[in-house]
């Protein structure tokens, strides 16, 4: 009986200590997805839809067809006023023949959209909000749903009224009159009132996956990824063996080291840019001296030239990143191994492979997961320095979403682009992680 209490006892506080460790972690974890995970999502909701903030139909979400009642309300009291005005008018015979046409199509076109009681109820309200020039503020009484058909036919109508507007145009001796280029106007623009749904799921994902701007932008930020963060292992392991060593002034050297990690990257890339100009740029100029390049402005004006300036830039900037992540590895390793080493006759190439190496390889590979994460989302040093140019030969996927979003306003396009880099930077992580030893997941030697 006691046994049976006495493990009872241990059940009731296991319970409690866990319950204990999930309340202490609910915080952490609530935090962790409204910064990271919520933005995510939304972002995977937006490229769903055919959003585009330039377009005055598509500039919201919508599952449904509706009609934009303000506009409507507008321009068809517009139209009609241009159409009374024509026939009070001293127009041509032709030309009035071809006005009761087009008013008739007007009249269907407002019997097929604003039919029932409630729709013309609201469409009164507006309609008295439009004539005292006042915004209808409300979307609820902005919009109201319309169906598939409804739209399609008003669609079909809004086309006639094309048509007889260009009829009554081209019955006119003389220049149009001022009426009759409204009502053209009009005849054109009736049919944006009509809002379609934009919901077009993974629509976006097979449009960039069949466009080869998107492969493109892959291919440039891999290149760059790849032989920015090989050079910056190289260096940066060169000067944390250098600044591990003692010697006279290392504190100074040290932090002169960090100098070029703590300049901002638009400042750094602006500075580059201006070495890399072909009329006034030092490196530019030094590297023609020499004859590495034919031609001074070929470092920023060609495609490979391009994609040299930004990586050199970058490995300037972020070596010293990686030599610090380095440097504090270096100093974990007891130098007792180094001395029993050098007692066993190993010179230092061998006491740099068969020591150093493997102790920091820990280290090495969260150096490199830091800088390619980073490096493969890079906006900043790209978009400053080159654009993205010379003809998309350095665009990135974060330039490329930046200018769908911010440029051509198009944010379902654009965050379709930004979950395809979530999704590049997660399996970047995957393949690192696994290439870790099990030993630093599990602590188990």
């Amino acid at each position: 009986m006691e046994i049976r209490k006495t493990d009872g006892s241990r059940l009731r506080k296991g319970l409690s200590e866990r319950q204990t460790a999930y309340a202490l972690i609910l915080p952490a974890m609530l935090v962790i997805f409204a910064v990271a995970v919520f933005p995510l999502l939304q972002t995977f909701y937006i490229s769903l839809f055919d959003l585009r903030l330039n377009h005055p139909t598509r500039n919201a979400r919508h599952f449904v067809h509706k009609l934009n009642l303000e506009q409507y309300v507008d321009m068809t009291d517009r139209g009609r006023s241009a159409l009374a005005s024509l026939s009070d008018s001293d127009v041509s015979d032709d030309v009035l023949r071809r006005l009761p046409a087009i008013g008739e199509t007007l009249d269907r076109l407002h019997d097929t959209l604003v039919s029932n009681p409630d729709r013309l109820d609201q469409y009164e309200r507006v309609r008295d909000l439009v004539v005292t020039f006042e915004p209808v503020r409300e979307s609820s009484l902005r919009y109201f749903r319309i169906s598939g058909l409804e739209a399609n036919e008003a669609l079909s109508l809004a086309e006639q009224l094309q048509d007889d507007v260009a009829r009554a145009i081209a019955a006119t001796r003389e220049s149009p009159s001022r009426q009759l280029r409204v009502l053209e106007q009009i005849s054109q623009d009736v049919g944006r009132s009509i809002v379609y749904p934009n919901f077009i799921g993974l629509g976006h994902y097979a449009a960039h996956f069949a466009d080869t701007r998107l492969w493109s932008s892959l291919i440039n930020t891999m290149t760059f990824v790849g032989f920015a963060v090989l050079f910056e292992l190289v260096f940066g392991m060169l000067i944390a063996l250098l600044i591990n060593r003692k010697f006279l002034g290392r504190g100074a050297i040290r932090a002169t080291v960090l100098i070029p990690w703590s300049i901002p990257a638009a400042v750094s890339a602006l500075i580059w840019r201006y070495m890399y100009d072909g009329q006034f740029g030092i490196v530019a100029r030094a590297l023609d001296a020499v004859g590495l390049i034919g031609d001074s402005s070929v470092m920023l004006s060609t495609g490979s030239g391009a994609m040299v300036s930004l990586i050199v830039a970058d490995i300037w900037k972020t070596t010293p990143f990686m030599a610090l992540l380095l440097l504090g590895g270096l100093q974990t390793i007891d130098g007792t191994l180094y001395e029993s080493a050098r007692v066993d006759g190993a010179r230092s190439y061998q006491q740099f492979f068969r020591i150093t190496l493997p102790l920091l390889k820990n280290t090495m590979m969260v150096a490199i997961i830091f800088r390619s994460l980073d490096t493969f989302k890079v906006f900043d040093l790209v978009y400053v320095l080159t654009a993205g140019g010379p003809a998309n030969a350095t665009e990135t996927l974060s330039v490329f979403a930046y200018r769908l979003m911010f440029r051509q306003m198009n944010f379902g396009s654009g965050s379709a682009v930004a979950v395809v880099v979530f999704i590049c930077i997660t399996l970047l992580s995957v393949v690192y992680v696994k290439a870790l030893d099990s030993d630093m997941l599990t602590g188990h030697k």
